[in-house]
């Protein structure tokens, strides 16, 4: 019996008169302490197929034949079914008969090896690390609808905002630009539950700028509707022909065959060259020169004080005044010195009263009785007939002018972005939309 002290090295209390187990590097463990260490083992693991059949040492770095080796100074031998029992050298802990892993630290009994292992808090944790990767990306890895509705109510909220100011002022404050931005971007972090990120910032900026560019689409098409009419663009039915279009369509044809033939029309009223003319190619040579000569003559003052004129009765901004209008507001009212000093004018197109005369005020009385005997002349299905060909026509018209007023909508448009302060206001817009969004601003 050695009397060198006997330290348990699982407990770390004295070996000494104690049962105990002792292995070949001369260290101690209480019997009792093994059996604890091996009855909390098996509340872990309870299948054995997972381990392989053959094993090595036991408890803590080469401890043979656990029980065999069992030295016993001053107390009785205990008695269990510890006979084929092995120790883990890792940790100390009971393994199975023919374990090789151990599953309380993962030590490895055939190369000597520890395993990494993970608790269920740090397969927790990581779980935890990924829903706040998804929650830093803008909140759109749970609920990614969410975000994209808010911020296009909100910036649908601003488009109306908008379209009715600029529509209603005739003039685009670009400060209001800034606040579609701001409500799009506020949209959007509700809907993000205020976990917003850069993910939900950019997709907000990007549905400001379309918030903002519907807006002044709403807005060029709602002046253009004004002008023109609600349904003057959409195709006509044969219950909404008129006689008044009817006996227009007719009258036109009889002038040109009046035309035709080389008879001149005496129109009653010589302004409605004027106001029937556009701007340069209808208007004679001489009148062109006067108005462009007359126009670079002007001073900055007064050709200002034209625009603004002409802003003023059309109702709108001096800057939708260009020159050709001005210029051509000069050759009209030459028109009208002359007619009124009857003073002649040499207009080459004897139609262009035919494109804006209304039945019956316009026409010459001559055109007028031409019209109404022509038309009594005719049987009802014949009256039929000629209704469905203005019909035609006219709605042959109305395409040519559905694409016209088209055109002027996307003109008008492309002309709203193209002063430098509007493109300064779109980009605070979308910074505004992505910093409030993404919870940055």
């Amino acid at each position: 019996m050695s009397n060198v002290e006997k330290i348990c090295v699982l407990c770390g209390e004295s070996c000494v008169g104690q049962a105990r187990i002792k292995n070949e590097k001369g260290q101690y463990a209480h019997q009792k302490c093994v059996i604890a260490k091996q009855q909390q083992s098996e509340s872990i693991v309870e299948s054995e197929s997972l381990y392989e059949d053959s094993y090595d040492d036991a408890l803590d770095g080469g401890m043979n034949d656990l029980l065999d080796d069992l030295e016993v100074d001053g107390a009785e031998n205990y008695s269990g079914e510890m006979s084929n029992a092995q120790a883990c050298a890792g940790c100390g802990q009971r393994m199975s008969d023919g374990a090789v892993i151990c599953m309380a630290c993962g030590f490895n009994s055939e190369n000597g090896r520890a395993m990494q292992t993970r608790s269920l808090d740090t397969i927790s944790k990581g779980n935890s690390k990924i829903a706040s990767i998804g929650s830093g990306a803008g909140g759109l890895a749970i609920k990614p609808i969410l975000p994209i509705i808010g911020a296009v109510v909100g910036g649908s909220v601003g488009a109306i905002i908008w379209a009715f100011i600029s529509y209603k002022f005739s003039v685009e404050i670009g400060w209001i630009a800034v606040g579609v931005g701001f409500l799009t971007g506020l949209g959007a972090s509700i809907g993000s539950r205020g976990e917003g990120g850069a993910l939900t910032g950019a997709m907000a900026a990007l549905i400001a700028m379309g918030a903002i560019t519907a807006g002044k689409y709403a807005a060029v098409s709602i002046a253009v509707e004004e002008a023109f009419g609600s349904t003057y663009f959409e195709p006509l039915t044969i219950d909404e022909v008129s006689d008044e279009m009817v006996f227009t369509f007719m009258a036109d044809q009889i002038c040109e065959e009046k035309i035709e033939n080389g008879d001149s029309i005496g129109w009653e009223n010589p302004e409605l060259y004027v106001d029937a003319a556009v701007w340069p190619d209808d208007y004679p040579v001489d009148i062109r020169d006067l108005a462009n000569n007359e126009w670079g003559s002007k001073s900055f003052q007064e050709k200002s004080s034209l625009r603004k004129n002409l802003s003023e009765n059309w109702g709108m901004s001096v800057s939708d005044v260009d020159d050709d209008w001005a210029i051509q507001e000069i050759a009209d009212n030459e028109c009208r010195r002359r007619i009124n000093n009857d003073e002649e004018i040499n207009w080459d197109n004897e139609r262009l009263p035919m494109s804006i005369t209304a039945w019956p005020e316009d026409y010459p009385q001559e055109i007028l009785d031409l019209t109404n005997n022509r038309w009594v002349d005719m049987d009802p299905d014949a009256q039929f007939d000629f209704r469905i060909v203005v019909l035609d026509s006219q709605n042959s018209e109305r395409d040519i002018d559905g694409e016209f007023g088209q055109a002027i909508i996307k003109e008008g448009l492309i002309q709203s972005f193209m002063h430098p302060l509007d493109l300064l206001f779109m980009v605070l817009a979308v910074g505004t939309a992505y910093g409030v969004a993404s919870n940055e601003g």
